[in-house]
């Protein structure tokens, strides 16, 4: 059964930022921290889950590039829960990292290719959890 989409009112949007951040720093302790990775202070390289996330809380589409995925709402409005955090990576602005331009849009035939909804599909379980547990916590 499909869940009814939530508003994505700026007080949402930062709440949804907040449980992934938590939830990113439970799945660093469970199975990162162990490989030495440091505790990870902001969502930098987990825009896979925030996509999901998004798009199972409030709706839209999954559009992504090369470096990054985030939701496009049917009205327009992106909903990036990293913030666009890893853009500096990339040597270009949050902004830029979620436009809509040809060359850096999975626009080419067969992109975003198997492999890249295969990645999607491993973090589906996790992230339904996590939209159950926000809803939970939403509801009581």
């Amino acid at each position: 059964m499909v869940s009814a989409k939530m508003p994505p009112t700026p007080e949402l949007i930062a709440q949804a930022k907040a449980f992934v951040l938590s939830k990113w720093k439970q799945r660093w302790e469970e199975e990162e921290k162990r490989y030495g990775d440091p505790e990870p202070t902001n969502l930098s390289d987990a825009c896979r889950f925030c996509a999901l996330f998004a798009k199972g809380l409030f709706g839209g589409r999954i559009r992504a590039n090369y470096h990054h995925c985030w939701v496009r709402l049917d009205d327009g409005t992106v909903v990036d829960l990293t913030d666009g955090v890893d853009a500096q990576r990339f040597g270009v602005s949050p902004k830029q990292l979620v436009t809509a331009s040809r060359d850096f849009m999975f626009d080419a035939p067969g992109v975003p290719n198997e492999e890249f909804w295969d990645n999607m599909r491993v973090c589906l379980p996790r992230v339904r959890q996590w939209l159950a547990e926000f809803r939970n916590r939403q509801t009581a």
